[in-house]
């Protein structure tokens, strides 16, 4: 009896359990399945995951095949935000090397660089305070090879450019001339603008001279990255 009693309740529990989980949401891609074996793809239409092909013959302009993606923003109001700092990939060079440009967005460290080479920063702050603008600092740590030894020497160079254009901005400038030593201490003003309400981005472009860096002289030859620290600060100076 007390075991009948025990299975009902394990069973009414799993009833609860079952009726509180969200129910599945139809989002499968569809069309004709690539993978199963062989070179071609299945001979049914059904849901599932990419790659879709449109049709289960070759060569043929008829048939179709779905598939689901999202797009999605969180709107805020009143508030400065550090949206993205980018990571520099200089691609190789020589030792001595003074005017290295930037290859891509490749990282080599765990940190919160994006690959997209682009500072974004949205001032969502009531006209009054935007006013104020805001600054941008960044410092660059010592250089570490491929066994945490820190390199001393390294100089990151940013030149002046205007944000990308768009409908949300004011069309800010970054500073001109800005070397910053690759020390842990330095540092320099990337951008100081007043009357910043809107939606900014700066992207360090591959192969410009929006940022470019110098390599020391003498250095064995090895793998070498940094931290840059980038902070955003509520109003100019």
């Amino acid at each position: 009896m007390k075991m009948n009693k025990l299975f009902s309740s394990i069973a009414a529990s799993a009833m609860v359990l079952t009726a509180l989980a969200p129910a599945a949401v139809a989002n499968a891609a569809s069309g004709n399945p690539t993978n199963v074996q062989g070179t071609g793809v299945g001979a049914y239409t059904n849901n599932g995951k990419l790659g879709m092909a449109t049709s289960a013959s070759a060569n043929v302009t008829d048939g179709s095949a779905t598939a689901q993606s999202d797009a999605n923003v969180k709107v805020i109001d009143g508030f400065l935000v550090l949206q993205a700092v980018p990571d520099f990939g200089f691609g190789t060079a020589m030792a001595g090397s003074k005017d290295v440009r930037l290859i891509d967005g490749t990282s080599m460290r765990s940190d919160d660089g994006t690959p997209a080479g682009t500072v974004a920063i949205l001032d969502s702050r009531n006209a009054a305070t935007a006013a104020n603008g805001f600054e941008l600092k960044a410092t660059v740590d010592e250089f570490t090879d491929s066994a945490n030894q820190a390199t001393p020497g390294f100089v990151l160079n940013f030149d002046q450019f205007t944000e990308d254009k768009n409908a949300d901005n004011t069309h800010l400038n970054t500073n001109p001339s800005i070397q910053i030593p690759a020390d842990g201490k330095t540092s320099g003003q990337i951008i100081n603008q007043k009357n910043t309400r809107g939606q900014h981005y700066f992207t360090y472009k591959g192969l410009g001279n929006q940022v470019t860096l110098a390599v020391p002289d003498k250095i064995p030859a090895d793998q070498y990255s940094s931290t840059i620290n980038w902070t955003l600060s509520a109003k100019a100076v």
